[in-house]
């Protein structure tokens, strides 16, 4: 017995407690289950609440997670996802066996201990101070910059610049020197060298200029530090003054001192690691500027000098061109006309592409005249004046008044191209004003755009002015007044004033005589217009474009018999034209484009404005009727047409239209059934188009399409098959493309595709192709240089964006251009590409809902792009939340467009029977 006592002794802790151990492992198996349930529900509770804690502080403080956070959360999902199997896996076995107690249980009940173990120890592991960090880059705009190579000074003036930035002596940097003397060029030069340095968490890049946009700087501001979703200015000034970031801030074109409070960022103080960087052609404005906060040693003064003899001549060859300036006679006369420059860099720049095709000696001895002919008292731009002033008149009679009307804008204004040909196109002399300088002096134009003007100001010197523009002010009640002041005005420019409501019947129309453009544009509150309109007798330009409240139009407008363009651009709640519009027989230019309230247009108006050039009325509310068709088929002066196509009936009515197909600038065609015929006539369509909800689309045009969007049409199974292309390559010039709920779509490309396909494009949107399983097959991914943003959504099946095919060089040679890329819901995508990509322009990655794309396939270089896979996180639920918005903004329009063109097939039925 003691012999067998002690054999029991010695096998007790190495053969029977470990049985006992399993014994206790089975036997607690359901309670262990339910308690791993309770634990899971704290830690996804937990989940929940970190993650909204920490897009909180990305949205307010502009941080980024850390490496830390992203592996919590990561451990997390893995966790959960875990545990919610061996749950899974539990109740299958209760439902097979429910009192089965056997060996085969062991294992799942172990792996719950395991689990629940993780779960405990990540739900006991607290945020800590490393949970978010700044980003590991700084963040700014990636701006154009001109070339400074072979400028050794200029070169080294950037190196003293960013010497003095980085001295912690000095806070501000102020570069101070004449006008056209290369000030923005260092300081984006200087911005791009911190923006790819880790010195500073933002680099803000700003122009202040003559009448500062403060509205505008401060939104510039918030964008760098990454602030989002700010409900108002105090929140956006609680944000910034909360910021702890270490920043630079960059002031270009200073003329007088800032006020920091009006962009809601405090003096930086010496040691915090803040700096500024100002630019201004007055040494006393940045001086001032800092004295106003800090003493004067905190200020770093820095001249920005001429360029040197040879560096000047170098920069000017470069630009004229070394096959005219290398000419023995023209080479002395050349260095001639570049010491009227003066070293300034922009005046180079401005006379050397003047000169670039003046191959004559006499062509150059008389620029050397003409440039010593001109002075200007202008502050800071005494110099360099002569030289812009002979480049202008060195241009063409249209290209001057495109300039001279630039004056009309407020500073800094984006033009759109399209508003200065409207106002140009209508001059009946282009000859009134052609130098520069006395459009400076001159009282004929008076620009007061964006002044803040309430009352009208002093007008003793109106009374010769011929151009005039008060865009973006407020006064409204003394206009009449102001402009009787005006009796030779043919220009009026009155946008932006968002307050008007009604324009006067009396006072304000009845004496213009001999204006001749009218701009009413942006005036977001008007209604109508008054008939007095019908004394503007020689209007030619009437813009009336995003006035979205406006309901109707007089019948008086028929009297402006001499109007060249009329401008209803986004004129939403329009719901009518008057027939009186058949008496616009000179009428070149109609746009109706997003008049949505717009059904139809008089019978009689279209056919008899015979001189009509250019018709827009892509999405409008206008229905193209048999009679409507034919109307618009006997307009044989058109050059420019965009509209949109609806129903079968109505496509085939328009082939005579379709048959000239060069014209057409923007083509919509919904719910019609395509058929070869009518797809050859738009072979050379060169512009936008679009196909919805179209049956029998089995191809589309590939070559002169600059967008293609291909929505809900159940045909199309490939969008290119290479082999039946006829022309060496396709889409050549295609730079948008968005493919949208296409259930058969297999491929993008079915073949090699050749050298010059896809070489223009830089947007790509996919979208609710459930077909689809590889992005980019063989071929196509390495023609993709311009392409910068990618988005793709809800592609079930999809499994690759590029395809195994691909060579290994294109590591070197895929996506060059590509900024951004936004994946979501597609939930068998496991990988980007097989190879490791450079990835060399990506800023932003954004993916959500693809659970098998684990690892983030950018990148060392690209560290700080992590993937988002939170399932039942807030932002995936707002992300998704828009997208669902989205497509359901696009069934609620395309189930009215459909109950529209019902209406209006029982409309024409009507009119039939009755006729």
């Amino acid at each position: 017995m003691d012999i067998v006592s002690s054999a029991l002794g010695c096998c007790t802790p190495y053969v029977v407690d470990p049985i006992a151990a399993k014994f206790r492992v089975l036997r607690n198996l359901r309670e262990n289950i339910e308690e791993l349930g309770k634990t899971t529900g704290k830690l996804d509770a937990r989940r929940r609440d970190e993650r909204r804690k920490l897009e909180v502080a990305m949205n307010q403080e502009g941080v980024v997670a850390s490496a830390e956070a992203d592996l919590w959360f990561s451990q997390v999902d893995d966790a959960l996802s875990n545990a919610n199997n061996l749950r899974i896996e539990y109740q299958q076995r209760r439902g097979s066996c429910p009192n089965c107690f056997c060996w085969s249980s062991y294992e799942p009940s172990k792996r719950v201990l395991k689990v629940k173990q993780d779960v405990d120890k990540l739900y006991g592991e607290d945020p800590r101070s490393g949970w978010t960090v700044a980003p590991p880059r700084p963040i700014g705009r990636n701006m154009n910059i001109v070339s400074i190579e072979g400028q050794t000074a200029t070169k080294k003036l950037k190196g003293e610049i960013i010497d003095a930035v980085i001295d912690d002596r000095c806070v501000v940097v102020g570069l101070y020197g004449m006008g056209g003397i290369g000030k923005t060029t260092i300081l984006r030069h200087v911005h791009a060298h911190f923006r790819k340095t880790n010195h500073f968490e933002s680099v803000i890049f700003t122009t202040v200029s003559f009448a500062p946009n403060f509205d505008e700087i401060r939104k510039q501001i918030a964008e760098c530090f990454g602030l989002k979703n700010w409900q108002d200015d105090n929140d956006l000034k609680d944000k910034l003054s909360r910021q702890t970031r270490k920043y630079m801030l960059m002031l270009d074109d200073i003329w007088e001192p800032v006020d920091l409070e009006e962009i809601y960022i405090p003096m930086p103080k010496k040691g915090s690691g803040c700096k500024i960087l100002t630019a201004s052609r007055s040494k006393a404005v940045v001086t001032r500027f800092v004295t106003r906060f800090e003493t004067k040693d905190v200020l770093r003064l820095i001249r920005v000098n001429k360029l040197q003899p040879d560096e000047a001549w170098n920069l000017f060859v470069k630009k004229t061109g070394e096959d005219i300036t290398s000419r023995p006679a023209i080479e002395p006369l050349a260095k001639e006309v570049l010491k009227k420059c003066d070293g300034l860099p922009l005046a180079i720049i401005v006379i050397g592409g003047t000169m670039s095709t003046r191959e004559t000696e006499g062509e150059w001895k008389d620029a050397i005249r003409e440039l010593g002919q001109t002075s200007s008292n202008l502050e800071g731009m005494e110099e360099v004046f002569s030289i812009l002033m002979y480049s202008f008149e060195k241009l063409e009679q249209i290209e001057q008044s495109l300039f001279l009307y630039c004056c009309l804008f407020p500073e800094d204004y984006f033009i759109r191209k399209d508003e200065l040909v409207d106002f140009v196109i209508c001059e009946e002399t282009l000859s009134e004003l052609h130098r520069l300088e006395e459009m400076k002096c001159h009282p004929k134009f008076i620009a007061k755009a964006s002044d803040g003007i309430i009352e009208a100001p002093d007008t003793s010197e109106w009374h010769k002015a011929t151009k005039i523009s008060l865009m973006k002010n407020y006064l409204m009640e003394s206009l009449p007044q102001l402009l009787d002041q005006c009796p030779r005005r043919h220009t009026l420019v009155l946008s932006h004033i968002y307050h008007i409501e009604y324009i006067p019947q009396v006072h304000f129309l009845d004496h213009m005589p001999v204006l001749r453009i009218l701009d009413l544009s942006n005036c977001l509150m008007l209604k109508t217009l008054p008939s007095s309109i019908s004394h503007l007798v020689n209007l030619r330009v009437l813009r009336l474009r995003g006035c979205m409240e406006l309901q109707n139009l007089p019948p008086e407008i028929g009297m402006l018999v001499q109007l060249i363009l009329l401008d209803l651009f986004d004129c939403y709640n329009l719901r009518e034209l008057p027939v009186q519009m058949n008496r616009l027989n000179n009428l070149r230019s109609l746009d109706i484009e997003y008049t949505t309230m717009l059904k139809r247009i008089p019978r009689t108006v279209l056919s008899v404005l015979d001189k009509l050039e250019e018709l827009n009325t892509i999405d409008s509310g206008l229905k193209w009727s048999t009679n409507g068709v034919e109307e618009l088929s006997q307009l044989t002066r058109l050059t420019n047409i965009s509209t949109g196509i609806r129903k079968t009936s109505v496509l085939r009515g328009f082939k005579p239209v379709l048959a000239h197909s060069k014209c057409i600038r923007k083509l919509h065609l919904q719910n019609c059934t395509i058929d070869p015929s009518i797809l050859s006539d738009l072979l050379d369509l060169n512009g936008i188009l679009k196909f919805m909800s179209c049956e029998g689309l089995t191809s589309v045009p590939t070559h002169a399409v600059e967008s293609l969007e291909v929505r809900d049409c159940p045909d199309l199974r490939t969008l290119l098959i290479v082999e039946k292309v006829e022309r060496n390559a396709a889409f050549e010039t295609l730079k948008y493309l968005k493919l949208d709920r296409l259930d058969q779509l297999e491929t993008i490309c079915c073949g090699v595709p050749k050298p010059g396909c896809f070489s223009n494009l830089e947007q790509i949107l996919i979208k609710a192709c459930p077909n689809l399983k590889v992005l980019f097959t063989k071929g196509v991914t390495r023609l993709l240089q311009k392409l910068k943003w990618l988005k793709v959504y809800r592609c079930p099946q999809l499994v690759k964006i590029v395809s195994d095919e691909e060579d290994d060089d294109l590591e070197i040679n895929a996506f060059p251009s590509l900024k951004e890329m936004h994946l979501c819901e597609l939930p068998e995508l496991t990988a980007i590409c097989d190879l490791d990509l450079n990835w060399p322009s990506l800023t932003g990655v954004h993916v959500y809902l693809c659970p098998k794309l684990r690892r983030p396939p950018f990148g060392v270089q690209h560290a700080n792009i992590s993937l988002n896979d939170e399932i039942s996180g807030e932002v995936t639920d707002s992300y998704l939340r828009l997208l669902r918005l989205e497509e359901r903004r696009e069934e609620q329009e395309k189930q009215r467009k459909d109950e529209d063109d019902n209406d209006d097939e029982e409309e024409e039925e009507e009119e039939l029977i009755s006729s």
